[in-house]
């Protein structure tokens, strides 16, 4: 997709997600997108989607060849945020769901599934 879009006469410029949440916020200065994302996971009570959705954009840019370094570096170089943020995944891995909702409780393991994705990737 990426390549026909770069092969055609278009004005548009395809940049990789990856690489996008990489770069510098001009707000703050620094390589911080994925921290910002990564720090929805830390209260326990972020919505299930949300947290989902999180894992979710983490893992998928953490398996694109390139990445898993910088991004390792970014969730680890603050360690009070990195120390907040694995004892939320590891409270999520450990949080019982009740089983009355099977929904909620499909999520919840498909959630601690990207969990597990995720530390094993880093």
């Amino acid at each position: 997709m990426l390549s026909l879009l770069r092969e055609s006469s278009a004005t548009t410029i395809v940049t990789p997600l990856q690489q996008l949440l990489l770069t510098i916020n001009p707000s703050t200065r620094n390589s911080d997108f994925i921290l910002h994302i990564a720090k929805f996971l830390i209260p326990l009570n972020t919505d299930q989607e949300i947290a989902h959705g999180c894992l979710k954009l983490l893992v998928a840019v953490c398996s694109k060849p390139g990445t898993l370094s910088p991004v390792s570096i970014l969730l680890t170089q603050k360690s009070a945020v990195a120390e907040e943020l694995m004892q939320s995944l590891i409270e999520r891995l450990e949080t019982d769901e009740p089983e009355s909702a099977t929904g909620a409780s499909e999520e919840h393991n498909a959630i601690r599934q990207k969990i597990l994705t995720l530390l094993i990737s880093l």
